[in-house]
């Protein structure tokens, strides 16, 4: 017999299945830039905010902005 539940399980889990690795990739960005350590406070939060709009290309500016900035240790804290 015929079983509409068992096939809309099976169709929406092999699109689960076939659509997780693009969120992975859309939001590593956010992910790589969350965790570095060359940039600190609102400048983090704003080059995240640009990825999630822009994604790869402002993930490729922060790259280039933070190299060009010659940054190689993360900034000194500031304690407050």
């Amino acid at each position: 017999m015929f079983d509409v539940s068992s096939m809309l399980l099976s169709l929406f889990g092999g699109l689960f299945a076939l659509s997780w690795p693009f969120f992975v990739v859309a939001w590593l960005p956010v992910l790589l830039v969350a965790a570095s350590k060359r940039t600190d406070g609102v400048e983090k939060l704003g080059w995240a905010a640009s990825l999630i709009f822009f994604s790869w290309l402002g993930y490729l500016l922060f790259l280039f902005a933070v190299t060009l900035r010659g940054d190689a240790a993360p900034p000194p804290r500031r304690d407050e």
